[in-house]
């Protein structure tokens, strides 16, 4: 009989086991402090600052003190820093300014780090992406931002830069592949040892 329950509660477990898996994961931001983890696309994000007032050119030679030569990252691209967008809350629109959602704009922008305040309550975080594919000196300059006093937020992904030269104002969108364990295998896990005890402790009676 006992044998019996804990076979029952095994097949339970499993069961909830496979309607976790089944779920679909969703995007979650995580701050690392210098970092930001996608756990949505693996992709772990240097912080705007870091690489604040260097170039592109610069940044991508491997100059400064946080390069992808010596760290592993790389430029991201447009749709990779869009994708940032959309995972921490914003409804993306490809192209030009655009409003975005308040909550989510200040979110992202104090979570990659703020490059610029153009105004007392006007806080932005931009930063230099994949290079204009229709210009060999132009590179695409991406942003969010996000102003107190009207509580409104705002996104751009089409500003052109010349890629050799540095702005105070401007950082790098750099990424890095991360080993991230899926939400559902940690679940899983969980849920096993759970019911490992639970047998264990029905073994015991």
């Amino acid at each position: 009989m006992n044998r019996l329950k804990v076979c029952v509660a095994g097949l339970t477990m499993a069961v909830i086991s496979m309607t976790v898996a089944a779920s679909p994961a969703h995007a979650l931001l995580v701050n690392q402090g210098l970092n930001t983890l996608d756990t949505d696309t693996g992709l772990q994000w240097l912080d705007l600052t870091a690489t604040q007032n260097q170039s592109y050119d610069d940044v991508a030679a491997g100059f400064g003190d946080n390069t992808k030569i010596q760290f592993g990252y790389r430029h991201a691209n447009v749709t990779e820093v869009a994708q940032l967008f959309t995972n921490g809350g914003m409804m993306f629109q490809s192209g030009g300014n655009f409003p975005v959602d308040y909550g989510a704009a200040s979110f992202i922008a104090n979570l990659v780090g703020i490059t610029d305040n153009p105004g007392q309550d006007f806080f932005r975080a931009v930063g230099f992406a994949e290079q204009d594919p229709f210009s060999p000196t132009q590179v695409n300059a991406m942003y969010v931002a996000y102003g107190d006093s009207f509580m409104t937020g705002a996104a751009f992904t089409g500003n052109i830069h010349n890629k050799s030269a540095p702005s105070a104002t401007i950082g790098n969108w750099l990424v890095r592949d991360a080993v991230v364990p899926e939400p559902e295998t940690l679940a899983i896990f969980g849920i096993g040892i759970v019911g490992l005890g639970f047998a264990r402790r029905r073994r015991t009676r």
